[in-house]
């Protein structure tokens, strides 16, 4: 996880600079809209908005909690090889089942 955590991390970060990472605006608080009319109008018809500097920071965070994670992918391993077994008579029979309206 912490390698796509770093990947994610890089992407976000690329998205967010180029000015494409958008939010609903009803995600803002009032605070965060007060001065800005656009932005008050923008929340009351629930449309996107660029995302504000703050709640991308908030992600950013969080991405690089996941970066920073001690656990790494394992090594890859191969499984021992196996000999192909033999069937059974049992495997080889098909189920049987009742024909359709059959009662038990």
């Amino acid at each position: 996880m912490a390698d796509v955590g770093d990947y994610n991390a890089r992407t976000f970060a690329r998205i967010a600079r180029t000015g494409q990472l958008h939010i609903n605006a009803r995600a803002l608080t009032g605070a965060e809209i007060t001065d800005d009319p656009d932005l008050v109008k923008a929340k009351v018809d629930g449309l996107l908005v660029p995302a504000p500097q703050p709640h991308s920071a908030a992600v950013t965070e969080l991405y690089d909690v996941v970066r920073r994670h001690p656990i790494r992918a394992p090594e890859a391993v191969l499984a021992p090889q196996r000999n192909p077994a033999q069937a059974t008579g049992v495997e080889r029979e098909p189920i049987a089942r009742p024909e359709m309206g059959a009662r038990p």
